[in-house]
Formats: C-alpha cells, structure tokens, sequence
C-alpha cells in the first residue's frame, strides 16, 4: 500500500485551494492507499495544531483516495484502515509519543512563487553567452535584484536545470518571484541569479568546462559581482542537482555552498570513486545542503547513496527526505528553506 505524489510516482496535485475569509490559506493534497480489502479508511492526525479526520473513497481497483485541502504548517497523521492505524509510505515517519509512529510533513506556503502585485521586483534578462568550449552562444537567464546598481558588489546564485530541460527551467518553477519576496522581506541578500541552458551532459566535459572558465568571466564582465567562492553558491534540481555537488566539489575555488534537490545522475561509478576520493584525504570544502522526496523513485537511491558516502567519511553536510517526488510540487516545497541556507552562505554585500 502506499500513496501516488510526483509525476514519476503517479499522481499528483498540489494546487493552491481558495483562502476563505474563516479559514487559514490552504493547499489541496493527493493522498492514496492500497487496501482492497478494507471496508474503510480515514487520515486522521492534526494539521497546523487542530484535529483533522477525513474519509478516504473507494476505487473499483481498491485504491482509496482523497483530495484534501489543508492548511500551511505541520501535518500529523496515519490511515486508519479498518481501525488499525497504518503508516503514509510517501512521507517520513516520527515517535507519537504514545509508543507507536505517526507519518508526518511540513505544507508550505505556496503563494511565494506568484508574481508580486506591484512592479517592485527584480528584472531577468535573457543573454547570449559566447562559448569555445561548447562551440555556439549559449542561451543565459540572469536576475538582478531589486534596486540593482552597478556601485554595489552582488554574491551569485547559478542554477541548474534538469536533463533535457533549458535555462528556462527555474523561471518556470517562480524562482524569480521566490527571490523578489525574499530579498525585499529582508530574508535573502540582494543576489544575481543565473541560469544557463546547457547540453544534458550532467555539468562534465565541455558543460563544466563553459560554466567555470568561460560563464564566470562573461558574468563578472558584465555585471557587478564578488569574486570570492564563500559569495559564489550554486543549486539545481535532478541533473542539475547533481552538477551543483560535482561543481561545488571539484571547485572550491568558485562554490562555497551547493544547494543539492533530488541529484541523480547515469554514472554509475560516481559513488565508488567518490568514495575513494574522500578515502585519500580529499576535502569538500563548500558547505552541502542535499535534498529528495521520500517518493522520488527516479533518484532517491543515487541520494541516499550520496548520503551514505558523505556520512562515512565524516564529510560535514545537511540531508533531508521529505514527502514529494521528482516535480516542481516538491521542489517547491522545499524551496523556501533550501535558500535560507543559500543566504547562510552569503556575507553581506560589499557596499
């Protein structure tokens, strides 16, 4: 038995419900379990502190289902199947404190990837970026913050996109508007984005060679940017995601943090090498935030694989498994904190 979240793991909706005026602004969340048998099945627990049991319907297959609109904070719950609690295969489970385990996960507030109302955000300019290594001009989206000045030394945030996805993978998943809110709220420092669209040859060969020898030198001439790699960060999703851990581990002179969601990658004796790297002494030197859903079938294993390596050697690192699968629902939800970390990371701008 086990629930469908993600694109790869079935279905999914994470679609932001109507706020009414007496209720806290909710999201709608699929939930699904395996239980032909069964002549009933509840989700009960607690969502943001207040009691929540609904009733699950019936497929003709035996699945049973609900689409459940629930408010922004902490979800706690089981299924209860016939009267016995089971356990939500796609979400992480914690103590009850009653002797047993409850599943649980954080819903996050999704209206932070919509466009703000006025007109006070950052601005993205679509560039083209010569390139011998890749022998084209290579397609680049950039942000600059609000209020961005030439006067002002800005830190750097490269994004990654997915394999056969291009650099207008980011933009699509509100990244833009992400950033805008949080750098006018005071939460993240006024930064420059970039986003390159690059052959999905998983940042090796030409790709890595592009990004550190030709995509910095290009960015540092035409925009007002730090030089030193603890004011350099670099993040993605899937492909992406992968390419952030090998770029931030094979540069430490440009990353000095990687922000790592659902990384996987075909190389399968990347974790083996890895691992002898790190053996011989090999440092890390960026600061590594690695992050999958507990559904992502695609590359779970390729992250608790990283995982496992890093935590052998004694390699300082942050890993999180959450509810989710390999989509922009779950990268959303773990947006927000991943770039809290991202401004961890960052000194403040040199004024």
């Amino acid at each position: 038995m086990r629930t469908l979240l993600g694109a790869l793991a079935g279905l999914a909706l994470f679609l932001p419900a109507m706020a009414q005026e007496t209720s806290p602004y909710t999201r709608t969340f699929h939930f699904e379990i395996k239980a032909p048998a069964a002549s009933s099945v509840v989700l009960k627990g607690k969502a943001a502190g207040a009691p929540v049991e609904i009733p699950l319907r019936k497929t003709r297959g035996g699945d049973w289902f609900v689409n459940a609109d629930l408010p922004v904070g902490r979800l706690e719950y089981v299924f209860v199947v016939d009267g016995s609690p089971v356990l939500d295969e796609q979400s992480p489970a914690e103590d009850d404190g009653k002797g047993g385990l409850r599943s649980f996960f954080l819903i996050d507030d999704d209206r932070d990837a919509q466009p703000l109302d006025s007109g006070t955000g950052g601005r993205v300019e679509r560039r083209e970026v010569p390139s011998k290594a890749l022998g084209r001009n290579v397609p680049v989206n950039v942000y600059t913050p609000p209020g961005y000045e030439t006067k002002y030394g800005y830190p750097v945030l490269l994004l990654l996109h997915g394999f056969e996805m291009n650099e207008s993978q980011w933009l699509t998943g509100g990244i833009a508007n992400y950033l805008d809110r949080f750098i006018l709220s005071g939460e993240f420092p006024p930064a420059v984005a970039v986003m390159p669209g690059v052959p999905s040859d998983f940042y090796t060969g030409k790709t890595e060679e592009f990004i550190t020898k030709e995509l910095f030198k290009w960015l540092r001439k035409n925009y007002s940017l730090q030089k030193a790699a603890t004011q350099n960060a670099v993040g993605g999703m899937s492909m992406g995601g992968f390419g952030a851990f090998s770029l931030a581990y094979r540069h430490p002179e440009l990353f000095g943090h990687a922000m790592i969601l659902s990384p996987g990658t075909r190389d399968t004796t990347f974790l083996d090498q890895l691992d002898r790297d790190l053996r011989d002494r090999r440092k890390i030197e960026a600061t590594l935030d690695i992050r999958c859903g507990k559904g992502d079938t695609l590359v779970l294993p390729f992250a608790q694989g990283l995982e496992a390596v890093l935590a052998a050697r004694k390699v300082p690192h942050r890993y999180e498994v959450t509810r989710g699968g390999h989509d922009w629902d779950y990268w959303r939800s773990v947006l927000k904190p991943a770039l809290s970390e991202v401004a961890k990371s960052f000194k403040k701008p040199i004024l």
